[in-house]
């Protein structure tokens, strides 16, 4: 059996192609990650000209035992938190100060992927924000994605700059299960004149309409073998002449074919599971697509190429079998043949 031709060639492409984007589905719909949403946590985005400071808008809302408060400007690279052990040990800090306990000055961890926004100065690590010089007292390794970006660094709530700071938009706050909605909304409306607010929990999660939209790519590619495998049948034509002329039957030929079909379908499986595997490498490592992470997961899984090898089975011999039935139906080439 020869595959190295023109026709089991772009047989093969666009299987692969169909292999690759089912895998990639079915990652992103079995094991892609999902954000943790056990704490009872809000998202309030402000619609004011002009906020209160940041200084005020912690002060109200710690009065209800938040577990955490966070500060940012809609997709920026840092963010404002509450510095504390259970948030250095949460983001997996390295101190450069074993021995650290919060200061009232300016102070900020970085992300060590970017190390060259800091300088020294001093006998301190420094980063410059917005006219104002934080000490760096650590850095982390941004091992979860943030879903819209990742964070660079993230500067201490109770710095002096940023108290008297009104620079912000979005404020996520987190709580145990004695946090209510109401007594946020309550506090929101003293704070601000317009305001809107979810549960993060009822964020949309966008993996349904993306695995939607690979599977229907998918079933389009899948869709262009219907023409295809019948050029590809009818490129056998001689060898199947020739095996009707020294008496092999319809039978053996439908088997021959489904078999060497098979063969081409294991050639696809091995390179679109390369490709796929590339692929989602080459995301993991880029700094950037953050989203895509999310999305698609860290790596294949097994069982999704497993899943997408049965599902290329069962499209592609549905695929095949119809055309092998419509040409017995029509006699168009096994009765042709045998009348060689």
């Amino acid at each position: 059996m020869k595959l190295i031709n023109s026709k089991n060639i772009i047989l093969i492409i666009i299987l692969l192609m169909s292999i690759f984007i089912l895998q990639l589905g079915n990652n992103a719909m079995l094991f892609a990650e999902e954000e943790n949403t056990n704490d009872n946590s809000y998202i309030i985005n402000t619609e004011t000209e002009k906020n209160p400071t940041i200084e005020r808008v912690v002060v109200q809302f710690k009065k209800n035992n938040l577990k955490n408060i966070s500060l940012t400007y809609d997709l920026d690279a840092h963010e404002i938190i509450d510095f504390s052990q259970k948030k250095f040990d949460e983001l997996e800090v390295t101190l450069i100060n074993k021995k650290y306990l919060p200061k009232n000055e300016n102070e900020a961890i970085v992300n060590k992927q970017y190390k060259e926004i800091v300088y020294k100065k001093s006998g301190k690590e420094l980063i410059n924000y917005r006219g104002n010089a934080y000490n760096v007292v650590g850095y982390y390794e941004d091992h979860k994605d943030d879903k819209i970006k990742e964070k660079i660094f993230y500067i201490g709530i109770h710095s002096p700059s940023v108290k008297n700071d009104n620079y912000y938009n979005t404020i996520k706050i987190q709580g145990d299960n004695s946090l209510k909605k109401e007594k946020i909304a309550k506090i929101s409306e003293d704070l601000f004149d317009f305001f809107s607010m979810n549960n993060e929990s009822e964020y949309i999660d966008t993996r349904e309409a993306y695995v939607f939209i690979l599977f229907l790519c998918a079933f389009l590619v899948v869709f262009n073998c219907i023409g295809f495998i019948q050029k590809w049948v009818n490129y056998k034509k001689r060898e199947i002449s020739i095996r009707l002329m020294v008496g092999a039957s319809n039978q053996k030929i439908v088997q021959l074919l489904f078999k060497r079909f098979f063969a081409i379908i294991c050639v696809s499986l091995l390179l679109g599971t390369m490709l796929s595997i590339t692929v989602v490498n080459y995301v993991e490592e880029t700094k950037v697509l953050t989203s895509v992470r999310v999305l698609i997961g860290r790596s294949i899984h097994p069982i999704s190429v497993l899943l997408s090898f049965v599902e290329i089975i069962a499209i592609g011999y549905i695929l095949l079998g119809a055309n092998i039935f419509l040409q017995f139906k029509s006699n168009s080439i096994f009765e042709k043949y045998r009348r060689c």
